[in-house]
């Protein structure tokens, strides 16, 4: 919720996935609750689950779980092919089962605010059920999955494809009822306002991030260097692992990975030539902070466009030192914060570079 917009309603939080499921985007809306239980409004969570339920999981919180009323649900998509996706998506974008079922919930909630997150998976008919229930309507976006469905563009996308104009022209005419858009950063509301979404609704950048300044790394042995997110292609791991080999292993270092994803299996094959690599799988949000303050260094080396990702700015409320690529949103996150160093995406030397500088420093006299 946007502070000082609205204060003491109640509030219905839409979104297709939540902790454990999920990633950064699932954080924000979990980081949301809690700042919206805070200032004293009522909270109803919308999210889907392999079958319909209800559950009072979140202390206060109703939370409504939807069977996806598609072929299967939002988490199985990567397993399956070209034209079985296509199908999926058609079914998602006029999920008219989903639409009515979230209706029923809405009329009997009636809440004062509606405030969506990542709607695929979910239905994208949600936004005219709230418009004809006369519904305020806030749209928070995360990345580009309204323009490319996968939600991912390589970080030198420079034009969208027939296919990717075809689907834009489709999701905005589905979310064009929107009263309120939440961008994370400026480069994503760019992203949209030039392909022409969101025309008739009120943009707010909210880019609010606590850091403190970077710890010490002097003395510090071994350093310790973290990689968080999906261990996908896209994210960058194969260029951390190519960058890591070309570290020598009598370097006083470690790096640990958190998360899980396609490329897991082989991520743990290659941690097993190098004592030196702790590969920790998905982790529950306790756990993952414990890693956090472990380590000193947060390796960011994804090569997609990225828009405000939630763990840059958790490494910054932790003190640590980031090595980041330099794409989508990554730079306004860092602004400011002393500890960050960007490279080019896909660069494994100077992502070298500028790891081995970092442990080099913690064998300076002075920082």
């Amino acid at each position: 919720m946007i502070r000082g917009l609205f204060y003491s309603m109640k509030i219905c939080i839409i979104n297709n996935l939540f902790p454990p499921d999920g990633g950064g985007a699932e954080r924000v809306v979990l980081r949301q609750i809690e700042e919206e239980k805070k200032h004293g409004n009522e909270v109803v969570l919308i999210t889907t689950s392999n079958a319909d339920s209800f559950s009072d999981t979140l202390k206060n919180v109703r939370v409504y779980q939807l069977r996806p009323y598609n072929l299967f649900h939002y988490r199985q998509l990567s397993q399956h092919g070209v034209l079985v996706k296509l199908l999926w998506h058609g079914v998602d974008m006029l999920n008219i089962g989903s639409a009515r079922r979230i209706k029923q919930i809405l009329k009997k909630e009636q809440p004062e605010v509606v405030h969506t997150h990542n709607l695929m998976g979910i239905g994208f008919l949600v936004p005219r059920v709230i418009q004809s229930l006369k519904i305020t309507h806030i749209h928070t976006i995360h990345d580009i999955q309204l323009v490319e469905p996968s939600g991912v563009l390589l970080w030198n996308h420079s034009s969208d494809s027939f296919l990717q104009k075809i689907y834009s022209r489709i999701m905005k005419w589905l979310l064009k009822s929107v009263d309120v858009v939440v961008s994370p950063s400026r480069f994503l509301q760019e992203f949209y306002t030039k392909r022409g979404f969101f025309r008739g609704s009120e943009f707010i950048l909210n880019q609010k991030t606590k850091h403190i300044k970077h710890t010490s790394i002097v003395g510090v042995k071994p350093v310790k260097c973290l990689f968080v997110g999906s261990l996908s292609r896209h994210k960058g791991i194969e260029i951390l692992m190519r960058a890591w080999d070309l570290i020598d292993k009598d370097v006083d270092a470690e790096v640990h990975v958190v998360g899980s994803g396609a490329l897991e299996s082989v991520v743990r094959e290659w941690a097993k030539n190098d004592a030196r690599i702790f590969v920790h799988g998905q982790l529950g949000r306790v756990d993952l902070q414990k890693v956090y303050e472990e380590c000193q260094v947060l390796i960011f080396p994804s090569i997609c466009l990225e828009n405000r990702p939630t763990v840059l700015e958790e490494a910054m409320e932790k003190g640590l030192f980031i090595v980041a690529s330099d794409t989508g949103g990554v730079r306004e996150v860092v602004e400011g914060y002393d500890g960050a160093v960007l490279v080019e995406p896909g660069n494994v030397h100077n992502l070298v570079s500028e790891i081995k500088m970092l442990i080099d420093r913690a064998s300076d006299q002075t920082d």
